[in-house]
Parts: structure tokens; sequence; C-alpha cells
């Protein structure tokens, strides 16, 4: 029938009168010409829309963000018999601002040295951005014009790095010291040395085993292990260490062991004879296992899994060799006989403890060669054991590294006191930790944070965030999935509509909570039996079609949207 329309292009239409663009995307208009409809040609009111057109298919492209709305027009000829009439479509558009994010959002550097910044956008870009870097301080830093950063003198300053495309700007932190040294670099949980190492990854707990042979059992001295840990790989990694879980010598040689990936999980046999108590490692707190390598002499560098908030009684107790110990970001705690030597002194001269520790419990005991510790709390951590620092003269005799601004707090605070130099020459750090559900993901300083191996574990990935820097963080829902929940510090958060969180600044402890739920299918609005006609948001509440039928949703384009059936609403994932 003469100017009948079917569904999908009427539906398009009322995309179009209400469409959303973002600054330098390309949309696509078209329709389908009835007989008789030839020489479309398409204009616009808006310089900042470029169009090019092939027949009735015409690209638009936003060539930076602009106010108000811009119109398409497509006006062309219908001849119906022996007579023409000039028709027009309109197409109204709305822009949206679009993001950019920059990385590296922090960085320390050395006088002289330099750091590229790169740059990327919340939605594709089809043309190529000129990029601005502006509001640093010029004594500190200079910027080249490709945003290479070269550090010229001491002092903090930020990058405002923005491109022509739209106004939001992306910030770069930056911190410029005469000479980076162990008192004022970032926690150095993430500086370790992975030359050299035999790297597991284990899918499934308790199958350490399958990749640990008899005959390379005591031959392996540098292991990094990925995945699940039970009882089982415990007793395992024990004997490659140098002591079974009877706590009997073994020609066991490992000396390094990274667990920065390692979950350790619930299960498998007992690991180590207490005694008075066989102990069994189960998954309440995500906490390292009660004296887990208790008695282990060759272990010489440690790292503990990043889930893990509570490093538990005796880890470490007796590990005579003990040189380096690595603490992740996000413990609160730290237990009883964690950092006792035996018969020996511990070997470790150094030791760093992160901002987020409330409770410092470790009863220090044989432990005459550790004389610096760098503490990042800027309030000082409880001490329960207030004489263990003055019982070791080393250590009292040393010097404590704290935050800037922190000196006068430790030096009134039990225990802490002891100490006869303390210096406050650290930059403040604040934890961020993030805990993300099933079905999604988050990233955060180009790091995918995830739920792995399918299990549910109730630790947090922790970061240390240099104290008023921005924090922006992506929220990735997996396909047919969104963002049901947020959380920070247990507190509800409103969802943001592009799934991008920036926060301005951080408490000193900050916990951000992520949970993703399904999006309603054809068959989900079927089964709720909603209203037959049906209106159509896209996430920026922007109505892109209305009056449309339930079977007629499967031709929308792709994506996520908003579906308003009378007083409810439900998100909606068209696979198309």
């Amino acid at each position: 029938m003469k100017g009948f329309l079917p569904f999908l292009f009427s539906l398009f239409i009322s995309a179009a009168q209400a469409g959303m663009i973002y600054p330098g995307q390309t949309t696509d208009i078209t329709f389908e010409p009835t007989t008789g409809e030839y020489g479309p040609i398409w204009t616009t009111d808006n310089p900042t829309l470029h169009l090019s057109s092939i027949g009735f298919l015409c690209h638009v492209t936003a060539q930076a963000y602009f106010g108000g709305t811009a119109t398409v027009t497509c006006s062309y000829k219908d001849q119906i018999g022996s007579t023409t009439y000039n028709r027009t479509r309109r197409w109204t558009f709305t822009c949206a601002d679009t993001k950019i994010s920059v990385s590296p959002t922090n960085k320390i550097l050395k006088v002289g040295e330099s750091v590229q910044l790169t740059w990327s956008f919340s939605n594709a870009t089809h043309i190529n951005p000129s990029i601005q870097f502006t509001g640093y301080d010029n004594a500190v830093i200079s910027v080249s014009k490709n945003g290479e950063v070269t550090a010229k003198s001491e002092g903090t300053t930020q990058v405002y790095v923005k491109s022509n495309l739209g106004t939001n700007s992306a910030i770069c932190t930056v911190r410029v010291r005469s000479e980076l040294n162990s008192e004022s670099a970032i926690f150095p949980y993430d500086n370790w040395d992975s030359s050299n190492t035999l790297t597991i990854n284990l899918r499934e707990a308790g199958t350490l085993g399958n990749y640990i042979t008899e005959s390379n059992k005591y031959a392996i001295e540098n292991l990094t292990l990925i995945g699940l840990l039970n009882g089982a790989g415990l007793r395992l990694l024990r004997d490659m260490a140098g002591t079974d879980c009877n706590n009997k010598p073994t020609n066991g040689k490992l000396r390094i062991l990274d667990l920065k990936e390692a979950i350790f999980v619930s299960g498998g046999p007992w690991y180590l004879n207490g005694w008075e108590n066989v102990y069994n490692y189960t998954e309440d707190n995500n906490i390292l296992p009660q004296n887990s390598f208790r008695w282990c002499k060759n272990i010489a560098k440690l790292r503990f899994p990043k889930y893990c908030t509570v490093i538990s009684n005796g880890g470490t107790l007796h590990c005579d060799k003990l040189e380096e110990l690595a603490i992740p970001p996000g413990t609160t705690e730290i237990d009883y006989s964690c950092l006792t030597g035996g018969w020996d002194d511990f070997a470790m001269t150094s030791l760093s403890i992160p901002s987020s520790i409330e409770k410092f419990n470790a009863d220090i005991y044989k432990c005459g060669n550790l004389t610096d510790m760098h503490c990042y709390a800027i309030n000082p951590p409880v001490i329960k054991y207030p004489n263990s620092f003055i019982n070791q003269t080393n250590i009292s005799n040393g010097t404590l590294y704290v935050p800037k601004g922190s000196a006068q707090a430790y030096w009134e605070a039990e225990g802490w006191r002891a100490f006869k130099d303390i210096k406050e020459v650290l930059d403040v750090y604040n934890t961020l930790s993030i805990s993300v559900g099933e079905n999604g993901c988050v990233k955060y300083n180009d790091v995918e944070i995830k739920q792995k191996f399918g299990i549910s574990y109730s630790g947090y990935q922790a970061f240390e965030v240099l104290s008023g820097s921005n924090v922006e963080i992506e929220l990735i829902p997996n396909e047919r999935y969104h963002v049901s929940n947020i959380f920070i510090n247990n507190q509800p958060q409103p969802i943001p509509i592009d799934n991008h969180l920036l926060f301005g600044s951080l408490s000193s402890h900050t916990m951000l909570c992520v949970h993703f739920e399904d999006s309603a299918s054809t068959e989900d609005i079927f089964d709720n039996k909603m209203s037959p006609r049906l209106s159509v948001y896209n996430l920026q509440g922007v109505m892109i079609a209305n009056n449309v039928t339930t079977e007629s949703l499967n031709s929308l384009p792709h994506g996520l949207y908003i579906i308003k059936s009378g007083t409810k609403t439900y998100k909606y994932h068209s696979n198309k």
C-alpha cells in the first residue's frame, strides 16, 4: 500500500526523531523508498554534524559535542502517476558529552624521567580528535604535544587531558622526586621480580600434585601459583619448602613463592600437625591459613594473596631465612606470631605495612635484622603487645617511616613510640577495595577485576591510591546483564547511565561492591504479561519508540534498553 511503513521503519524513524549521538560517533539514517520516490538530498541545520550520503542512506557524524538539538532533513521527489510531489523527512538528534579516560592516572617520577600518557573515549570515535594538555605546573613538569610528561623539579601537579570532541577532561596526578627510594615510592606490594619462576594455573583446588612430580618436587626453587589452593596444595607447598605436614625436614628447595593470584578455599586434608590441633583452613574470611608456613626454613621471599584481609596466627612463624614479605593492600590485621623468628633471627631487614592496616597484633620476636619499617597507615594501627618493639633493641634504634603529617600521632601511640627515629616522608595513600559479583567485571587502572574460577569469595581486591587523586572505574556487565547494585562503604549508590564511576577523592579505606543482574528478554516480558503497547527508551532516558508491540522488540538494534509498560519498568537486551 502506498505510504504504508512497516513497523521496523516506523520504529527507526521514532528513534531518529529523538536520537542520541556521541561526539565522534557515526550513525546511519536510512529508509526503503517506495515506487516513485527518488532524488534524495540530505541537509542539516547544525554544522557540527557531517553528512555523507549514498541515495537514501546517510552517514551522520558528530564532529564535536553540541548543545540543544540538530536536525537532519532528507528532501526527495515522489512521483505518483504523472504528478511529482516534494517530500521531506526529518530526524532530530541530541548530543551526549563523551567521557575521556587517561592512563596512568597517577605517576611518581624521578627528576629527568618521562612517562607517555595514553587516552581513550567511553564511546567509539570515528574521527581523529585533537588533544590538549593543560593546568599543570610548568616548573614541575613539561608535556609534549603527543602527551609525553617529563619531570623537571620536585613537586606535585595535575595534567588535564581534554579533546576537541567534548567538554569532559581526565586528570593525571604527577609527583616528582629528586630521588626515588623506599622512603618515597609507592607501596611495594607489586614490585616483585617474576623472572625465572615456574608458573602453575590451578582451576581446581587439590590439583597442585598433578603438576608437581616426585622427580621435581624437591628441585623447584621459584614458584608462582594462580588459582585455587586447599589443604592438599598447602601440604605439598610445605613439603617443597623444606618442612612436611608433621614438621619434619625434607629435601625441598623452594625459596621464592608468589601467591598473589592464589585463592585459599576450604577442603582437602590437614596440612600441619599442630600437636594439640590439626589445622584445616576454611574460606570464611579469606585469611591466610593459620600456621601455613610455620617452620618452613627455606622460604626467603613470600608474597601473600591479594585477596587476603587478615594475615593469621603463625603464618610465617620460625621462617628464619625470610628476607622479603609482601603484604597486600586491603589487609586490615596482622595476627599474633606472624613475625616471630625461630632459633635464628629473621633475615628480613625491612617491612612495609599497607595503609589499610588497623591492628598490628604481631608479637615481634627474633627479628634481630629488622631495622626499618614503612607504615603507610595515616592513623597508627592498634598494637596488641605494646612492648614488642621495646624488646627488640635493633628496631627501637631503627627508623619508622610514616605518612606525611602523621609523625606526631606515632610519637604518641602506644608501641610505636618505642622507635627513637620516626620520619614522616611517605606519600599519603588511601585504600580502595573492590568486590565484584558474578556476570560482570570492573576495570580500574587497566586492571580487570572479576570473580574467578566460578566461586564466590568474601575478600576484596585492594589498591593503594594516592590521596587526592581522581579515580575512574568502568563497570562492564556480561552480555545480557546490567549493573543492578552499587555499594560504597555499604551505602547504596545511584547507577551511572554510562557505567562509569568517578571518585573525586577517597576516604582512608573505601570499599566498593558491584552486583550484576540478568536483563529482561522477550520471553521475560511475555511471562510478565506486559501491556501490548510499550514505550522504549535508551539508557540515557531518551524515548526512542512509543506504542510498540511486544512481538516487535526483537527488531531493536543490538543493545540494552529501558522498557516501560504502564507503571512497570524493565531493562531489556536485544541480541539482534
